[in-house]
């Protein structure tokens, strides 16, 4: 294009506005990289995928509208609308249809699975790992989620960590919480932070929504993790703080 020889256009309106030369740019497909000027090392393949992108260097476009208007470098979108929302962000990796689509300032997250992350804006080294995990989170950082729906409804929350289907679901706006197990979460806790949630269905989880500091293993052993006290045995949504081992909840024999 435009006398460039390092470059590749294959299809109508494909990098035609491409100024600059030996940027090595690759573009295949209707509209692909049509606004692009000074860029370079970027490779769009799909119907215009990096239509509207300009300035970016070492970005990776696959699928209609995918990176569709980055300035940023260094980005891979796999997927229809995958990142389709990113300007200038830096370092992002979306596998999936509308993964992180709304992102746009957003850096160094990953989301892989349909709806990955895809109501992230500004949010930071986030990793979402399953069909429509952390799809809510709009500025929240550095959480982790596996699973399908893995703490879909996180959307400010931070630091968070959720393994398996529908972990850390309910989570909202907590920050710092641990949820292991399939379905764990999934009800209750919306606000709180600094919990530790493991188990096998969405019967563990915290007292109450808002919950700070409590750990619960499986209904079974619970904790007090600010006052340090551990509870054996009951439903307790307390614990008391003053003693090593809290047994006033065990009402069988042992």
């Amino acid at each position: 294009p435009n006398g460039d020889t390092y470059s590749l256009a294959v299809g109508p309106v494909t990098l035609a506005s491409q100024s600059g030369t030996s940027l090595y740019n690759v573009a295949v497909g209707v509209g692909a990289m049509a606004s692009e000027t000074t860029g370079s090392y970027n490779t769009a393949l799909g119907s215009q995928t990096m239509a509207s992108a300009n300035g970016g260097d070492y970005n990776t476009g696959l699928g209609y509208h995918a990176l569709n208007a980055v300035t940023g470098n260094n980005n891979t979108a796999v997927g229809a609308e995958a990142l389709a929302s990113n300007t200038s962000a830096n370092d992002n990796t979306a596998v999936g249809y509308n993964a992180l689509n709304a992102t746009t300032t957003g850096q160094y997250n990953t989301a892989l699975g349909v709806g990955a992350l895809s109501s992230n804006i500004n949010g930071n080294q986030n990793t979402a790992l399953g069909r429509m995990a952390l799809t809510t989170s709009t500025s929240g950082s550095n959480n982790t989620a596996i699973g399908q729906s893995a703490m879909y409804n996180t959307t400010t929350g931070a630091g968070n960590v959720a393994i398996g289907r529908y972990a850390g679901y309910a989570n909202t706006t907590g920050s710092q919480n641990i949820f292991l197990g399939y379905d764990v979460g999934l009800m209750t806790l919306t606000t709180g932070s600094r919990n530790i949630l493991i188990g096998t269905s969405d019967a563990v989880d915290t007292p109450a929504a808002g919950t700070d500091d409590w750990l619960n293993i499986g209904n079974t052993v619970y904790g007090d993790l600010s006052g340090k006290a551990i509870a054996i045995g009951g439903t307790p949504t307390s614990i008391t703080t003053d003693v090593t081992l809290d047994l006033s909840n065990v009402t069988d024999s042992m």
